[in-house]
């Protein structure tokens, strides 16, 4: 990998975290199937892995999606390795994430767009204040 994308993954990911952190704190949301009292779907897919998940995590953290927000800030930097396929695979990786995180009922939404506006204001970030590639 080259020291291009390896320095915005890193950079880009300070960034997200620094936004998302205070939504976490300070506005918690609950995840779609706890919001609604409905089984997990996650869980439907691979059993107890819910009970798992969440020793380490609570189940309203949603807003952003970070899953959605890294998810596309690695798509993102892998465009400055220029392997076409490489980077159509990461976008495809993409797409799935976004598609399961709804499925999943793991967030809402708004969440979704938010994990990805966040990532595109980390972009920003980085190619007018930190001048990535």
């Amino acid at each position: 990998m080259n020291s291009s994308a390896l320095k915005n993954l890193s950079y880009g990911l300070i960034i997200i975290y620094i936004i998302a952190i205070p939504f976490y704190l300070f506005f918690p949301v609950t995840n779609v199937y706890k919001f609604y009292n409905l089984s997990s779907n996650l869980n439907l897919v691979i059993p107890n892995i819910e009970n798992f998940f969440y020793t380490t995590t609570t189940q309203n953290n949603c807003f952003p999606s970070l899953h959605v927000a890294m998810s596309t800030l690695i798509t993102w930097s892998s465009f400055s390795i220029k392997k076409k396929y490489y980077s159509i695979f990461l976008i495809i990786i993409m797409i799935s994430v976004i598609f399961s995180v709804i499925y999943l009922s793991i967030h809402w939404l708004t969440d979704v767009i938010s994990g990805f506006l966040i990532t595109i204001l980390a972009i920003l970030i980085l190619k007018y204040l930190i001048k990535v590639d």
